[in-house]
Formats: structure tokens, C-alpha cells, sequence
């Protein structure tokens, strides 16, 4: 599940033998916003607040840059990422960090994970920056047991999310009906071959 305080309560509620285990994206979808999304906007009212324009512009563009995996970058978008990094600390130690967290959900088991994360946790705190210190305090104070669980259960709410997405595209496409039997058999027909039986 991701992280919305709501789900995991009802969990605890109803069903308290059941073991959270926190999805990779939502994690990285986090880290993101929470930490390098934030890191980038001080930094370019930074720049702004000394009219380096140039300066503020560039980090202005370049979020999508900053969050996209580094591997899956062209040639040319990884040295323009690496130029940024070298000139800002704070943005190359939250790269990095980023580049490290998908190794947490891919341990094969508890031990090793909890390794990986405290791991991920000591490099954080020692980045000594503030946004990147405050999630990890967050993250492992809250979350530890449920990031750390994906090394026994190797489970991803990525095809559930998938499905919702196309459900949502649906909807816009359908804007103005109201029949939702039709609206329930458009549904059906974009996953046919989709056992619907739990």
C-alpha cells in the first residue's frame, strides 16, 4: 500500500495480522516531492533572491531531470544532470539517495532489507541536509516495519495503479454519461482475458 495514514489504520483495525508492506513508487514518488522537488524550489528562490536568473531558470526546468531515474536518461539529459549535480550538493546527495532506495525493495529478505534501509538511513542523516534528514527521520520512525517487509514479500501495487489509470481515463472519455452499467461493461471490455474473481 502507499503511505496514507488512513489505509494502514484500517488494516490495524481489521485485519491485525496482516504484514504492511510499503510500495516502492509511492516511496520514490515521495521522495521526490517531499525531498527533491523541495530541495530544487529553495535553491532556485535562492538564485532568484540574488538575480542569478540563469541560475533560477535552470532549476526551475529541470524537475523532471532531478526525478527521473538516472539510467533511464539520454546521453545528452545525463551530462546537463550532472553539470546541476556538481554545482549543487544538496540535489547530488538527494540524487543519490534516490538512485539507492529501489535496493531496500529489492533485498531478498527481512534481515537484509532492514540492512539496506538502516544503511540508506545512516547516509541520509549524514547528508546533513535538511529535507533529506527530515524524511528519513519520518520514514523510519513511522515506516521501517512496513519498507522493510517488501524483502519477505515481494509484492507492487503497480498493475493495481495501472488499472485505476486507465478506469480514470475512461471516465474522462465517457464526461457527459450517465449509464453506468455501459460505463461498468467499458470497463470490463478494456480488461477482457482479466479473471475479475479474487
Amino acid at each position: 500500500m502507499d503511505q496514507k495514514a488512513g489505509f494502514a489504520t484500517c488494516v490495524n483495525k481489521y485485519c491485525p495480522n496482516a504484514k504492511v508492506v510499503y510500495d516502492l513508487f509511492h516511496m520514490v514518488y515521495n521522495f521526490g516531492r517531499l525531498v527533491i522537488s523541495a530541495i530544487r524550489l529553495r535553491l532556485a528562490y535562492e538564485n532568484k533572491n540574488k538575480n542569478d536568473d540563469n541560475a533560477y531558470s535552470l532549476l526551475k526546468r529541470s524537475r523532471f531531470l532531478l526525478l527521473t531515474k538516472n539510467s533511464n536518461l539520454s546521453k545528452e539529459k545525463r551530462i546537463k544532470l550532472n553539470d546541476i549535480l556538481s554545482f549543487y550538493h544538496d540535489l547530488y546527495a538527494a540524487n543519490e539517495l534516490k538512485e539507492l532506495l529501489p535496493e531496500v525493495f529489492h533485498a531478498h529478505s527481512k534481515e537484509e532489507s532492514e540492512s539496506l534501509w538502516d544503511e540508506w538511513v545512516r547516509l541520509a542523516l549524514q547528508s546533513k541536509v535538511q529535507e533529506i534528514t527530515k524524511f528519513a527521520k519520518v520514514q523510519n520512525r513511522r515506516y521501517r516495519d512496513g519498507i522493510t517487509n517488501s524483502g519477505i514479500y515481494r509484492i507492487r501495487t503497480s498493475v493495481l495503479e495501472g488499472i485505476n489509470n486507465k478506469i480514470k481515463v475512461l471516465k474522462r472519455l465517457a464526461y457527459g454519461f450517465r449509464d453506468l452499467e455501459y460505463f461498468f461493461l467499458r470497463i470490463m471490455n478494456s480488461f477482457r482475458g482479466n479473471s475479475l474473481e479474487c
